[in-house]
């Protein structure tokens, strides 16, 4: 993260007193407060401090996508954005003789009507991952769509094959969280965003935030990322001894398939993620990759139990970064309305 940028960065305008209690608690721990954990050349994110907002400290406003990119450039004559237009496919041309392809524009669906955009430098495919609603495509889904894939995948879902591309829709990564709520006491000295679902409070909420004040202004406030050693120390040698495990037996599988004719692509990336991972879990004086995150969040956001009304909370989430675990999203339908099928296979890999 870098200091300067279109997109605008500050510190919370209010850090309540819970919250500087919640970071204390830490330190008392023998967690280490990181004074510069971003905007500096050396910046490292282990220990625990305050998150920057991407907020304008001189506005107090949100600063994001639409202040940062497209006001400042909504009067330029070559941009034209389009809103509720749903990607069907990038267009491809015809096979070179060596084979090779071009995308030469996108067809998409707006307003009920089919267009084609064709262009003569490039097209931009920056679409996301995964599908947020059924009303749109994301770039892996637009892909398969488009013809470029695998063909048992996409013979299977009725799509014609252009472009054989063995990897196409494996190796989804996610890390994943598990929230632990805990109720404050009546006389605890934090507001959370608890309190904004009472109607009357929201009102004048939104209304302390046009002068940069009260809730709106802090957010999550509170954040922390330790090593593997650092959390769990007397732990730590047994999932290095798994992690290695692990690497040797898909090295293994690969060198067999190898001697058999090949191995599959993704397989072979997968050998060297894993030995990527087992070096972010090295437990040099407990300096490894910060994998694991610790969040703390000003409000009731765990199941399966929900909020009691006029209640305060606070969320310990607990984040598990560098997974082994991979998924898949692949397409099963020609009809781009059709979400993708999504197999995230979380905790797969029971490291």
């Amino acid at each position: 993260m870098g200091r300067d940028g279109p997109v605008k960065l500050s510190w919370p305008a209010v850090v309540e007193e819970g919250e500087t209690k919640i970071l204390d608690t830490s330190r008392n721990d023998g967690f280490r407060k990181n004074l510069a954990p971003v905007c500096h050349p050396a910046s490292c994110p282990t220990g625990f401090w305050l998150i920057p907002s991407s907020r304008d400290p001189k506005t107090s406003t949100r600063s994001y996508a639409t202040t940062a990119f497209d006001q400042p450039n909504a009067s330029r004559l070559n941009l034209t954005v389009l809103v509720i237009a749903v990607r069907r496919q990038v267009l491809l041309s015809t096979a070179d003789s060596n084979g090779e392809m071009t995308v030469t524009g996108v067809e998409f669906e707006h307003e009920g009507k089919v267009h084609q955009i064709h262009v003569n430098k490039e097209v931009i495919l920056s679409a996301g991952y995964v599908v947020i609603t059924v009303h749109d495509t994301r770039t892996q889904h637009l892909l398969e769509l488009s013809g470029i894939g695998r063909r048992n995948i996409l013979d299977k879902a009725g799509i014609p094959l252009k472009v054989e591309l063995p990897g196409s829709g494996e190796n989804l990564q996610e890390h994943i969280y598990a929230g632990v709520s805990y109720e404050l006491t009546d006389d605890a000295p934090l507001d959370t965003l608890d309190i904004l679902r009472d109607p009357e409070v929201l009102a004048k909420q939104l209304e302390l935030a046009k002068v940069g004040k009260e809730l709106f202004h802090s957010g999550c406030v509170d954040i922390g990322f330790l090593a593997l050693a650092q959390l769990s120390p007397e732990r730590a040698p047994e999932l290095h001894a798994k992690i290695e495990e692990i690497v040797q037996e898909l090295e293994s599988e690969v060198a067999d398939a190898e001697k058999k004719g090949g191995a599959h692509p993704v397989k072979k990336g997968l050998v060297e993620q894993y030995k990527l991972l087992k070096q972010r879990y090295s437990d040099k004086a407990g300096e490894g990759s910060p994998g694991f995150q610790w969040i703390s969040f000003p409000a009731c956001s765990s199941t399966p139990n929900l909020p009691a009304p006029g209640k305060r909370y606070v969320t310990m989430m607990l984040v598990f970064n560098h997974g082994f675990s991979r998924g898949t999203l692949h397409a099963v339908s020609n009809d781009p309305s059709v979400p993708p099928e999504i197999d995230l296979r979380h905790l797969s890999q029971d490291v």
